[in-house]
C-alpha cells in the first residue's frame, strides 16, 4: 500500500481576491497522518506543493503510483481562517484525477460542505472534521460506510452517504509528527526565520466569538500529555535542526501551569530556538510573560479585532478592551513582541467604530498590526447573521463568501484595511523604533509582505 499525502500551492504571499497572506509554514495536520501511516508500516509520499510552489500537472505526476490519495483543503494552520477562494485546491484535485483512481479530500471546505465538494472534485470521498484518524483507516482498506465521517456516493445507485461524525481525536494516540518526510529547510516566518515548525499541545477553544470557524476542532478542548508535547519539540530541535516554531494552541495561555511547566522545560534546555504562540491578551500575567521570554518565546499573536466597545460585545469576544490593552501593556513591558489583529466588517459596524480600530491600534503601539476585513465562514454565527448559501449553490465563491456586505461593499472595507496599514506602519515613530529595535534581518522580508497589500 503506497499513500500520497498533498498540500496544494496556493498564491504567495496574498491571494488578492480574498487577501489572504498564504504562508508557507509547516503541514502540521499532514505530518500527523504521516506518522500515523508510517506505525502501520504502509508507505507514504508527501508533495507539499506550497512549499515547493509546484504546478497542478508536477503534483500530479509526484503522487503518480499512489494507490491512495488524500489532498487537503486547508491544513491545520488554516483551520481556524480558511481561504475563501479554493480554486488552487479545485486544479490541483483535478490534476490528480487525472492519473489517480481513488481519490479523498479532507478539510474545512469539506467539512461545512460535503455534499458540494464531492461534486466540485470527483473525489471519492470527503472526510469531514479532523482528518488524522480517518486517513489511517482507509489507508487500512476499511469499507468508507464503516469509517466516521467521511461523505462519499454509494457503488450502487450513486446516493451520497454521509456517516455519522468521528469522536473527537485523543491527541494522546498521535506519533511524532513525520518531520522527515517535509522539506524543513522550506518553512519559514518572516518575524521569526526558518526552519519553521508548527506544534499543538490542545485543540479546541472555550470561547464562543461569532467570527472564528471551528468546525475542524471538534466538540471540546483536548490536551496532549506535557512530556509527549516536549518530546516533540525535542525531536524537531535536536534530530530535524528546526530553529523556530509557533505553539499553535487557539489560546496557548489557558492552562497556567501546562505553561509554566513547558517554559522551565525549555529554560533549562537552552536550545537554540525562538517560537511564538497565539492567545487572548487578557489571559496574561507578569510572571507567565516572563517564564515564557526566558523559555525563546519572542512573539505573542492576539486579537483584538475593534476599538469600539459595542461591536466586541457583538461579536461575543467575551472581553473589555481595557482588560485587552492592559494584556498588550504587559507583554510590551515583558520584552516579547507582540503582533495584534484587527478586524472591519462586521454587521452594524460603522465607519465610526472602523476609525476607532485604528486608533487603538495606534494607541496600543504593537510590534505589528495585522488589519483584514471580517469573513463570515460557513459554520459560524457570524456566517448565521449573513445568511447561509443555500445547499446545493454551483459556485465554490458563492459557498465562500468573501465578506458580510450587507452594509458595506469589498471596495470600502479593501480602502479600510489599505488605511490602517498605512496609518499604522508609516508614523515616523514607529519607522524609527523599528530601525533603533527591530531584528534588521528580518526587516526586508517584512517590508515586501507590507507592500505586497498594496499591489
Amino acid at each position: 500500500m503506497k499513500v500520497a499525502l498533498v498540500r496544494p500551492c496556493w498564491y504567495y504571499p496574498i491571494t488578492y481576491l480574498e487577501a489572504t497572506y498564504n504562508r508557507i509554514w509547516f503541514p502540521l495536520s499532514l505530518a500527523n497522518a504521516a506518522a500515523l501511516l508510517l506505525q502501520e508500516g504502509i508507505e507514504v509520499k508527501v508533495v507539499d506543493a506550497q512549499a515547493e510552489r509546484l504546478r497542478p500537472e508536477e503534483v500530479a505526476r509526484r503522487i503518480s503510483g499512489a494507490d491512495k490519495v488524500f489532498i487537503t483543503s486547508s491544513g491545520l494552520d488554516r483551520w481556524q481562517c480558511p481561504n475563501t477562494d479554493i480554486r488552487p485546491f479545485l486544479d490541483v484535485t483535478r490534476a490528480i484525477r487525472e492519473v489517480a483512481s481513488e481519490v479523498y479530500v479532507m478539510g474545512y471546505h469539506g467539512t461545512v460542505f460535503p455534499k458540494e465538494v464531492l461534486e466540485f472534485t470527483s473525489a471519492t470521498g470527503v472526510i469531514r472534521g479532523e482528518p488524522e484518524k480517518a486517513v489511517l483507516e482507509i489507508s487500512r482498506k476499511q469499507r468508507l460506510a464503516e469509517i466516521a465521517g467521511v461523505t462519499f456516493r454509494s457503488h450502487g445507485d450513486g446516493e451520497i452517504i454521509n456517516t455519522p461524525l468521528a469522536e473527537p481525536l485523543d491527541l494522546s494516540s498521535l506519533p511524532i509528527p513525520a518531520y522527515g518526510l517535509f522539506p524543513l529547510k522550506r518553512y519559514f516566518y518572516e518575524i521569526l526565520g526558518r526552519p519553521f515548525v508548527l506544534f499543538e499541545a490542545t485543540r479546541g477553544c472555550p470561547f464562543g466569538c461569532i467570527f472564528c470557524a471551528k468546525v475542524m476542532y471538534g466538540t471540546r478542548i483536548r490536551k496532549k500529555p506535557t512530556s509527549h508535547f516536549l518530546k516533540e519539540v525535542d525531536t524537531a530541535i535536536t534530530r530535524y535542526g528546526v530553529k523556530t516554531g509557533y505553539f499553535f494552541d487557539l489560546e496557548f495561555t489557558l492552562d497556567r501551569d501546562f505553561v509554566m511547566e513547558v517554559s522551565r522545560y525549555l529554560a533549562k534546555k537552552d536550545y537554540d530556538f525562538r517560537w511564538c504562540c497565539q492567545t487572548r491578551a487578557d489571559k496574561v500575567d507578569g510572571e507567565i510573560l516572563e517564564a515564557m521570554r526566558k523559555a525563546g518565546c519572542r512573539l505573542i499573536h492576539s486579537g483584538i479585532e475593534t476599538g469600539s466597545q459595542r461591536i466586541m460585545k457583538l461579536i461575543n469576544k467575551g472581553a473589555t478592551l481595557q482588560a485587552l490593552e492592559e494584556g498588550v501593556r504587559l507583554i510590551k513591558k515583558s520584552g516579547i513582541e507582540v503582533l495584534l489583529f484587527f478586524m472591519f466588517g462586521f454587521p452594524s459596524e460603522t465607519r465610526e467604530d472602523m476609525e476607532a480600530t485604528i486608533e487603538i491600534a495606534k494607541r496600543l503601539g504593537p510590534t505589528y498590526a495585522a488589519f483584514h476585513f471580517a469573513i463570515p465562514y460557513p459554520g459560524t454565527k457570524f456566517a448565521e447573521m449573513m445568511g447561509e448559501p443555500g445547499i446545493g449553490e454551483a459556485d465554490p465563491a458563492q459557498l465562500f463568501p468573501e465578506v458580510f456586505v450587507k452594509e458595506h461593499s469589498l471596495d470600502f472595507l479593501k480602502k479600510m484595511v489599505r488605511r490602517g496599514l498605512k496609518e499604522f506602519y508609516l508614523r515616523p515613530r514607529y519607522i524609527l523604533d523599528r530601525m533603533r529595535y527591530g531584528r534588521l534581518s528580518s526587516l526586508p522580508g517584512q517590508l515586501r509582505l507590507f507592500l505586497s497589500y498594496f499591489r
